[in-house]
């Protein structure tokens, strides 16, 4: 999934990687994985706000995961527009 949403990103697909995306949270609606593949996707279109959202539910989800926690402060580094 990762690679297929991440090569549409790049693709300027942003429609078919938010398919991507919405499918696998459909599979894995607790998976903080998945919420932040979101959150840089929102980010590569611009979605700064959206994509906040999105990494503060995985830290929710994960809040001991370095990975994570990582991850998050990657995303919430950026402003309300991406």
């Amino acid at each position: 999934l990762e690679d297929g949403a991440i090569r549409a990103i790049s693709q300027k697909d942003a429609t078919r990687a938010f398919r991507m995306l919405a499918a696998a949270e459909l599979a894995e609606p607790q998976s903080a994985a998945v919420q932040l593949r979101w959150a840089r996707a929102l980010l590569e279109v611009g979605l700064g706000d959206a994509a906040h959202q999105r990494a503060r539910k995985a830290l929710e989800l994960q809040p001991d995961d370095p990975r994570t926690l990582l991850e998050v402060g990657m995303v919430l580094q950026h402003n309300g527009t991406g």
